[in-house]
């Protein structure tokens, strides 16, 4: 066989040895690019039901805005003004036309503004007609318009006044909105402008994040790799130290052998990265398999896309010029030296000599040498800061996906951005003397960063998360905010400075005042904080909702066997007849895992009545009582903590209806007569001005309307009357009778209500109109087309409110046709029942949307530290083989002269401990410099988060401990390896190998 063919074909067992650490070690790489590309990927694919819809970008000048904009682009000018209690506010310039125009062309809803003065949504709480506007160029007195069609839907900030683009000039412009629709083309992470939906771009960011960090494991990885492969090609060139002579004495030249020992170098990598890759591929879909079949909440797809093609290509193709260079690298020594110096063992000139010796003045070794220090300390340093970065990963992460808080969140939501929880709750909280914050999360970018911004109640998130104001002061207002000192370092975001920000998972945009910087703890200073109603207008939650509430523990009743069981509402008819049996519906729920039963009881007046009622878990039910009224007048019904009322009337009392409050002149509405069960009284006289005219068999008869102004109708049956007022004018319109009733009358704030509207037409013709509902600030219109005679009607469900009383109000043709009172009530029990049935496991928002979008990283993260720690051990394993080979002809010494292997084995670790201390403080202090390399480097920034090194005594003693184990367990490993062999072997192993290298030579 000729010398070539052996140098390159013929492994050792040291040389497989190296092919299993580079196969271990490519296959943490390669699993390690799978897990992170498919996290992104998945992540990335979450997001892209929201694209962009466009752009905005703020310009100071509306000059600038007009030559920077495109023609098809909406242009908005901007007037900061001065308000008469010294707030400031934004006045928003709308062109009409344009507006209505951009409306049709995509999803994004830019309301119209009023012809005069200026208008702003009823969320906003506006109460006055007109408003003194002080802007730069002069002030203004105008007319102010509470728009109720203006919903939170609306891409414009509901409390930014909106009007004609001629008003915000006279005022006197101070910036320019461009509103630009999306383009084939465009960027998805626009370099200028911010997204009107921002969450895809948050993601590509964080995505790209992630990526880098498959960079910085192959860097590790390569790094391993060229130790070991260095390792093991010196230990072979020592071995055939004799073949190299011959070659050079027979005319090879030097740099044959050092390229003769590359290619050998990069045959071996070559080899553990095939099969690296494959165990990889194999080992983690088998843990995916595993932790699907385990119950784990996993759904990543381990796919071999053209992007993980991309980047294992990339880094494979590192890891194997680093064997290349390795091996030249160990067999450069050898091949510049003349063949008579090569009689000699090559030892190593220069600092590492210099460092051995003054070691070995302190260290005395039996065995090794202390050049096994440099390439362990190597190894051990990437051990370290593999450590060092999980640990700091693991700081922030920990009170993000659990932070010893409690989290409430809407029953059966995916994740805590799809959730809708009325942020009353917290007040509900805070009144039992708990903390709580109400909060809502928003995914934005700003600069092509991802940008973490959260929507809170700065006084309750500050005692929550222990936030300190640093600088500036706290938000007053919707239109500030105050930023985090970890991200406006990294931003450089400034108190004073005006940032804009695009919508979450909605289409919108808004910019706020930074007026103060925070610091807290972990995570909570790497965010922007706005006020509830701006991160509800960039999430388009409804006002009074929010995303989750934090609190500081489980929330629960004082009675541990009720905590689980609530009332949730109580019905009953509105009037009832004497004497007649009153149903009271009731609604109950059982929150708990478990079977209950329980008895329910209904007051009404003097009288109660009692069910049992069995609920299993997480049932809910509605059960029927029959109570009997006995008196006239109003009886209170009582169930539980839930309160409502009746009005009891006589047997035979009488009731118009259909009656209108205004009529035209000779219109003739036609009425119904019915007692108070509602049935139709026949024969019944009614009597207005000269008039009398009697029911028919239905109840029903038109009433004369001759004689203008306010009409008595009165209506005489059986000893009983009834009396009505109407409005008869030549000018007045034919309007719909109608009724609105709320049901429940007093619902929980855990019960949507419904409003039940009737409508009747009382005229001759046909009537079409627009019934709308209005309560709390929010309109629900329905069309109508109701028939003569004919009755119409239709159901809404109306949102959870927050305790407090509240008017449902009727209308049709801009008249009020009929109003209902209802109230809100905010038990604490419904608080505990509702977070008891919600997402409440201790695990905070952001917490549940990384287990939702990344699945269970715990275990995953688990897998590949498994993978991490067997490469290093590897690694350290080479390099204590290369010592112990370098010896062993001295430890056959020791076991001929009489050494038991268990003497020989306790001399090895001794000698590794020593070597391991000095190289375990080393690795150490290696690893702290380059953590804090990596994060000022911007590296340890993921999903807008800066992840700070964080050295505390428990990672410090498992850093130091680890890698002492490690240390030792590969010393062993090899130890045990030699001290199988009889102590002959140990001496003919040189001159075999010699032999076999110099026929390989003569051969050639």
């Amino acid at each position: 066989m000729g010398y070539r063919r052996s140098v390159l074909l013929r492994w050792s067992h040291r040389d497989k040895l190296a092919i299993l650490v580079i196969t271990v070690t490519v296959a943490f790489l390669t699993g390690t690019t799978l897990v992170l590309t498919a996290t992104g990927t998945q992540t990335t694919t979450i997001a892209e039901d929201f694209d962009s819809d466009g752009t905005a970008t703020y310009y100071n000048s509306l000059e600038a805005a007009h030559t920077q904009s495109p023609n098809n682009a909406l242009v908005l000018p901007i007037a900061t003004v001065t308000l008469p209690n010294g707030s400031q506010q934004y006045v928003i310039g709308i062109p009409p036309d344009a507006a209505r125009t951009f409306n049709k062309q995509t999803d994004i809803t830019i309301p119209n503004p009023p012809q005069n003065g200026v208008s702003v949504s009823s969320n906003a709480g506006f109460t006055t007609d007109s408003q003194r506007l002080v802007g730069k160029n002069r002030a203004l007195t105008v007319p102010v318009t509470v728009d109720a069609n203006i919903q939170s839907k609306a891409t414009v900030p509901p409390s930014w006044y909106r009007t004609t683009p001629a008003t915000v000039r006279q005022l006197g412009t101070t910036g320019a909105f461009v509103i630009e629709l999306p383009t084939k083309n465009a960027q998805t992470v626009p370099q200028t402008g911010v997204p009107l939906r921002s969450v895809l771009a948050f993601f590509i960011v964080g995505t790209r994040q992630l990526l880098s960090l498959v960079t910085l494991l192959a860097v590790g990885g390569a790094v391993l790799v060229g130790v070991v492969v260095h390792s093991i090609t010196r230990m072979t060139v020592r071995d055939r130290i004799q073949t190299i002579r011959l070659i050079r004495s027979t005319g090879g030249t030097s740099t044959s052998i050092w390229m003769l020992f590359g290619v050998r170098a990069l045959l071996l990598t070559l080899v553990g990265i095939a099969s690296g890759y494959a165990v990889g591929i194999i080992m983690t879909r088998a843990a995916v398999n595993f932790a699907v079949a385990s119950g784990f909440p996993i759904s990543l797809s381990m796919t071999v896309t053209t992007q993980v093609a991309r980047l294992l290509a990339i880094g494979f193709g590192g890891v194997a010029l680093t064997g290349l260079l390795a091996g030249i690298s160990a067999a450069w020594p050898a091949s510049r030296r003349s063949p008579a110096a090569l009689r000699h063992q090559i030892s190593h000139t220069g600092s590492s000599n210099s460092l051995s010796h003054r070691l070995f003045q302190h260290f005395s070794l039996t065995f090794l040498d202390w050049r096994a220090l440099l390439p362990s300390t190597t190894t051990l340093t990437v051990f370290a800061t593999v450590v060092l970065v999980g640990a700091s990963v693991a700081g922030v992460l920990t009170p993000l996906m659990n932070t010893g808080n409690s989290t409430i969140t809407e029953p059966g939501a995916v994740h805590p951005i799809g959730s809708k929880v009325p942020s009353s709750y917290a007040t509900t909280l805070q009144e039992q003397g708990n903390t709580a914050s109400p909060e809502l999360l928003l995914f934005t970018v700003h600069n092509g960063n991802s940008l973490l911004v959260r929507g809170v109640d700065f006084d309750s998130f500050a005692i929550l998360s222990d936030a300190n104001v640093e600088q500036g002061r706290a938000p007053q207002s919707p239109d500030e905010a105050v930023i985090g000192a970890d991200i406006a370092d990294k931003r450089d975001i400034q108190v004073g400075d005006s940032i804009t920000l695009g919508g979450s998972t909605a289409p919108s945009f808004t910019r706020v005042k930074v007026v103060g910087k925070y610091s807290a703890s972990g995570l909570y200073d790497d965010q922007l904080l706005v006020s509830l109603q701006t991160g509800q207008h960039l999430s388009l939650a409804k006002p009074g909702m929010v995303h989750f509430i934090r609190t500081t523990k489980q929330v629960s009743t004082t009675s541990s066997t009720q905590s689980n069981y609530t009332i949730l509402d109580v019905t009953a008819p509105e009037r009832i007849a004497v004497t007649q049996r009153l149903p009271v519906r009731i609604r109950v729920q059982n929150f708990g895992s478990k079977t209950i039963t329980r008895t329910v009881r209904a007051h009404v007046g003097n009288e109660t009545r009692k069910i049992t009622v069995k609920l299993e878990a997480h049932a809910q039910r509605t059960v029927t009582l029959h109570v009997p009224v006995r008196t006239p007048g109003t009886q209170h019904i009582q169930v539980g903590t839930q309160r409502t009322s009746v009005t009891v009337l006589p047997r035979n009392g009488l009731q118009i209806d259909g009656l209108p409050s205004s009529a035209p002149l000779s219109s003739n509405p036609l009425v119904t007569v019915t007692n108070t069960t509602g049935t139709p009284v026949a024969n019944a006289s009614l009597t207005i001005g000269n008039r009398t005219v009697e029911t028919n068999q239905n109840g029903r008869v038109r009433v004369p309307l001759d004689e203008p102004g306010t009409q008595t109708l009165t209506v005489h049956h059986q000893n009983q009357s009834k009396t009505q007022t109407i409005n008869v004018s030549e000018t007045a319109s034919r309007t719909l009778v109608g009724q609105i009733r709320i049901r429940p009358t007093n619902p929980s704030i855990a019960v949507r209500p419904h409003a039940r509207i009737s409508l009747y037409n009382p005229w001759q013709t046909k009537v079409s109109t627009k019934a709308v509902v209005s309560t709390a600030g929010k309109q629900y219109t329905r069309t109508v087309s109701v028939a003569p005679g004919q009755n119409k009607s239709t159901e809404i469900q109306l949102p959870r409110m927050a305790p407090g009383s509240y008017t449902a109000r009727l209308m049709a043709s801009e008249r009020t046709l009929a109003v209902a009172d209802y109230t809100v009530s905010g038990d604490d029990r419904i608080v505990a029942a509702y977070a008891n049935q919600g997402a409440y496991s201790g695990s905070s928002g952001v917490g549940s949307i990384l287990e939702t979008a990344f699945g269970n990283l715990t275990f995953l993260v688990g897998i590949l530290s498994v993978l991490a720690g067997v490469m290093t051990i590897g690694s350290t394993t080479a390099t204590f083989a290369q010592a112990i080979h370098a010896r062993r002809q001295a430890i056959g010494v020791h076991r001929a002269t009489g050494a038991i292997p268990y003497q020989v084995a306790r001399l090895i670790l001794m000698d590794a401990l020593k070597i391991g201390a000095v190289a375990t403080v080393t690795a150490f202090s290696s690893a702290i410099l380059v953590t804090a390399i990596l994060a000022w480097g911007g590296f340890l920034t993921i999903f807008g988060i800066q992840i700070t090194p964080e050295i505390t005594l428990t990672v410090v003693g498992v850093v130091l401990c680890g890698e002492l184990m490690i240390i030792l367990f590969s010393a062993l490993l090899v130890t045990l390896g030699l001290l199988r062999q009889q102590p002959v072997s140990l001496f003919k192993s040189t001159s075999r190998e010699t032999s076999t290298g110099s026929q390989g030579g003569l051969n050639d």
